[in-house]
């Protein structure tokens, strides 16, 4: 009876554990028609869809109840995986996109230059009002001087903070 009983309980957590790995998306390359179509303003919100998704995936990556049971079925390699593919094509796409931004001659933020505005005496600085992106090596090339409640929505003058555009700190 015992016996019975347990292995209905492992049967029952394995079935729920596998139904538990985290599932957070993939964002797709830029496609040919996306590369020629694409204006200086759609590339900037593009680059700002990325950045939020990358931050919804950073957020969504935070333990809870499904991170317990996704560790109980395979000790937790199943969402961890499932994050860096994630990842993964975020950093393509806004490679390709910063790319894109470089072959258009697209200044950073250009469409939304009342919001933003350039030191250029001071090497690259982008003053959004309350953040700056500082001229870094990251991914997006720049890192957020931001205060430490800044949470960012993704738009262009709030930019999200990603492993693409990480806080600025020691080290950058």
């Amino acid at each position: 009876m015992k016996f019975r009983a347990l292995a209905s309980v492992m049967i029952v957590a394995t079935v729920v554990s596998g139904c538990a790995t985290k599932r957070y998306g993939r964002v797709q390359p830029i496609t040919g028609f996306e590369k020629v179509q694409y204006t200086c303003r759609d590339v900037e919100l593009e680059i700002a869809k990325v950045q939020s998704f990358q931050q919804q995936v950073t957020e969504g990556a935070e333990f809870n109840a499904a991170s317990a049971l996704g560790i109980l079925g395979d000790f937790g390699i199943g969402n961890s995986m499932e994050k860096g593919s994630a990842m993964k094509s975020a950093a393509i796409r806004l490679g390709q996109l910063r790319d894109l931004q470089a072959e258009k001659h697209c200044g950073a933020s250009s469409s939304n230059a009342s919001q933003a505005t350039y030191s250029g005496g001071s090497g690259g600085i982008v003053d959004l009002g309350d953040v700056r992106k500082i001229p870094a090596k990251t991914p997006s090339g720049y890192c957020l001087m931001a205060p430490a409640d800044y949470r960012g929505t993704g738009a262009v003058n709030s930019p999200a903070i990603t492993d693409a555009l990480p806080r600025c700190g020691a080290g950058m």
